[in-house]
């Protein structure tokens, strides 16, 4: 009886920890190993997800171009406020549909005026324009009926420079 306690409890280890390697050896190619492109393309789509997540990474440029101007550092805010562009074009290459406000609202309009600002490097014409920038941000929250976005510390915070 015992002897047989001891020879289930061998197995019994032996097989859980035989599972635990199998689950361990789980591939690391998400797209590789699916057998077609359908549902390939359907991960690669989820993975980018819409313009949401291009916006996440707009707020954050969108952060550190303000927080280089407020150190007059006009190279860093450049580098930011160009990224910040960037952003928004792979967005609305996911969802088109916010493409015509990205662009007249903000891409054709405050977008370069501040890109030009920051060239001259003349501080309170930056200021100006990037509050400018903020306004055509917000007013594009509202013709997407996202007003609300325009209601966090982002947009609280940047209101003016020190």
């Amino acid at each position: 009886m015992k002897h047989s306690m001891i020879i289930s409890g061998v197995l019994f280890a032996a097989i859980t920890s035989g599972l635990a390697f199998a689950e361990s050896k789980a591939s690391n190619h998400w797209l590789l190993d699916v057998d077609n492109d359908e549902e390939r393309f359907q991960r690669i789509e989820r993975m980018f997800a819409g313009f949401s997540g291009a916006m996440a990474e707009v707020g954050n440029r969108y952060q550190h171009a303000y927080d280089a101007v407020q150190d007059g550092n006009y190279e860093l805010a450049s580098y930011h406020w160009d990224k910040l562009r960037s952003a928004i074009e792979l967005g609305y290459l996911r969802r088109p549909g916010r493409a015509a406000n990205s662009k007249g609202l903000f891409l054709e309009t405050a977008w370069p005026e501040l890109q030009q600002q920051l060239s001259s490097k003349d501080s309170q014409a930056i200021r100006q324009s990037f509050q400018q920038a903020r306004h055509a941000c917000m007013a594009c929250h509202v013709a997407e009926e996202v007003a609300f976005m325009n209601d966090q510390p982002l947009f609280r915070n940047t209101a003016e420079f020190k």
